[in-house]
């Protein structure tokens, strides 16, 4: 048995893997950054979603902005 957020659920044993990474690319001259992230996991025992998606985001820093006008 496994409690998580609360519930309990039987898994069987075994190790699970997990893991997430993350790369943010600045763009040279502005404050605009591209972050790209992945996460994985080996067993699936406490997802209950049926659907996989994925997510693009765009970030923009707006300290770069400021700045720019303090000048």
């Amino acid at each position: 048995m496994v409690t998580f957020g609360g519930h309990q659920f039987a898994v069987e044993k075994g190790r699970i893997h997990v893991g997430q990474a993350k790369l943010t690319i600045p763009m040279k001259g502005s404050a605009i950054k591209i972050p790209l992230s992945v996460s994985f996991a080996n067993r699936t025992e406490l997802l209950k979603e049926k659907n996989v998606r994925g997510h693009i985001g765009l970030t923009f820093d707006l300290d770069v902005l400021a700045a720019a006008v303090r000048r």
